[in-house]
């Protein structure tokens, strides 16, 4: 696992990592009092950074104690298989098109006691529609017996239409959006294109914040 990536364990005491707690501790009230089990990611831009917030959550939570399952769900452009360093295939789109089991997918990540990972598996798929295909949401449903949480990192709500696919089906979204990359109108236009199929946001975590150096 490339450790020195992952911020919550390169740098446990960092302000950064303590921010990630704060995020924890919002992720685990959705979880403990609305029973808001299978969340989803997703951002406006490929570079809003959402990849490394899921996978600093997903880690930050794992060590509170819980059971989460971290689903790449960006098939397109996958990067936790390469972070956790583990088999790219089989994953979750050979559950779903292969008819695969679930355990025989997930990876378990040594080292963080209660973290698994459902890499994205092989690519491209020719049917878009991975997310509304009943194979997935079976899936989906084991997957929220077996775990306490599911993180599903999921592509671009502005390029993509997996995000408002999905959206319909999960307990609750995340928007991500990092500073001087996503602007206003963007992130009104995702947030309005979740909201016509109902989707239930939960939140927006910002990314690329960097303190003003105070003038001398």
């Amino acid at each position: 696992m490339k450790r020195e990536k992952i911020v919550t364990i390169a740098e446990p005491d960092s302000q950064i990592s303590e921010s990630y707690k704060i995020l924890r501790s919002i992720l685990s009230f959705f979880n403990g009092n609305e029973e808001k089990k299978v969340i989803m990611l997703t951002s406006a831009h490929d570079d809003d950074e959402k990849t490394a917030v899921i996978t600093n959550a997903a880690v930050s939570l794992a060590q509170s104690g819980k059971r989460i399952l971290l689903v790449e769900g960006d098939y397109r452009n996958p990067m936790l298989y390469d972070l956790f360093e583990v088999p790219k295939m089989p994953g979750l789109t050979n559950m779903v098109f292969e008819k695969k089991q679930l355990k025989d997918c997930v990876h378990d990540i040594i080292g963080i006691k209660g973290l698994s990972v459902l890499t994205a598996g092989t690519s491209p798929v020719a049917n878009l529609e991975l997310f509304a295909r009943q194979e997935f949401l079976n899936a989906m449903e084991e997957m929220k017996t077996a775990y306490d949480m599911v993180l599903i990192d999921i592509p671009p709500v502005l390029k993509y239409s997996d995000g408002i696919v999905l959206s319909k089906y999960v307990d609750g979204v995340v928007l991500v959006a990092a500073l001087g990359i996503s602007n206003k109108e963007q992130l009104v236009q995702s947030r309005d294109m979740l909201k016509m199929v109902d989707a239930q946001i939960l939140g927006l975590v910002l990314t690329n914040s960097k303190k003003k150096k105070k003038e001398q």
